[in-house]
């Protein structure tokens, strides 16, 4: 006794859009295949000519692409010998002005510490009231030079900072 064939139970269902896809990627694959032999005796008898061409013209086409490259490269190394001359300028002239108004400036500080300090430590001592008898004249100067000192480093550390942290005038080039 036969059985009768039941039908497949997957022919009507619908399969998702991935197995579809490594269907049709198949199906691509293998006719191209197909193709294979023909297209590979095609460039068997073209593949000579290729490479003569290919030859002739490579040392050409390297030889440019250098030279190319050697103009590319000079320009860059003037451009960069002139943009180092700019900053140098720049930074030598900031550098020079800010030097100068420092040194300026702590000379100034120093003249004006001194000035009302032009008398010795042992003349203000001296003229100092006592405040207490204890006290030394010798502790008398070193206060006074003390507080003479404090004031100078105070002074020149002030201008110092001033002339220092003024804007930089940058010279501008000729060419731009």
């Amino acid at each position: 006794m036969t059985t009768p064939l039941k039908s497949n139970p997957m022919k009507n269902q619908k399969l998702p859009a991935p197995v579809y896809a490594v269907a049709g990627a198949g199906d691509f694959a293998y006719r191209q295949l197909r193709k294979l032999p023909a297209v590979t005796a095609e460039l068997r008898t073209e593949l000579p000519a290729r490479v003569a061409d290919l030859s002739a013209g490579f040392p050409a086409a390297v030889q440019s692409v250098v030279i190319e490259a050697q103009h590319v490269y000079s320009g860059l190394v003037r451009r960069g010998e002139r943009a180092v001359a700019r900053s140098r300028a720049a930074v030598s002239g900031a550098t020079t002005g800010a030097v100068d108004g420092a040194v300026n400036g702590a000379e100034r500080a120093v003249r004006k510490v001194d000035a009302p300090a032009k008398r010795t430590p042992r003349k203000a001592a001296a003229k100092a009231p006592a405040k207490s008898p204890a006290k030394s004249p010798a502790k008398a100067v070193r206060k006074a030079t003390s507080t003479a000192t404090k004031r100078t480093t105070k002074a020149t550390t002030r201008a110092t900072t001033k002339a220092t942290t003024k804007p930089v005038k940058r010279a501008r080039s000729a060419t731009k």
